[in-house]
């Protein structure tokens, strides 16, 4: 655990990882944006993904049924960590969940990984 809005979750072997952080209005995302309640799911993402894009090469944001209703996802790579990365944002109340599933290395198969990622978006609800 990083602190009371961010935890890691790192496999016991293998190099792929998962980001979680809980962001609202007082607790800012890593990059330092904030999710206000009641924002607009898709304008916090395409906002995202503009910032991603300073740093590397992302696909467009898809949508993601969850069991809060709905997310996005964005995957890409990261030009400045050398990493490949899937990333979750879903939309509740008064918050969002923001999941940043990592690659890790050449060697993780990066599909399979995706899909995983994509499986704990989908499972995120309130």
């Amino acid at each position: 655990m990083i602190d009371d809005y961010r935890v890691e979750i790192r496999p016991a072997s293998g190099f792929a990882w998962m980001e979680i952080a809980v962001i609202d209005a007082a607790h800012p995302d890593p990059g330092g944006m904030a999710f206000a309640p009641g924002a607009d799911a898709s304008a916090f993402t395409q906002a995202l993904l503009n910032a991603l894009r300073e740093d590397g090469t992302f696909d467009d944001p898809t949508p993601v049924p969850t069991a809060a209703g709905s997310g996005w996802m964005i995957a890409g790579h990261n030009d400045r960590f050398g990493d490949d990365v899937a990333i979750g944002v879903v939309a509740l109340t008064d918050r969002a969940a923001l999941l940043i599933g990592h690659r890790g290395a050449e060697s993780e198969d990066w599909e399979a990984l995706k899909a995983l990622y994509q499986q704990m978006i989908q499972s995120v609800g309130e």
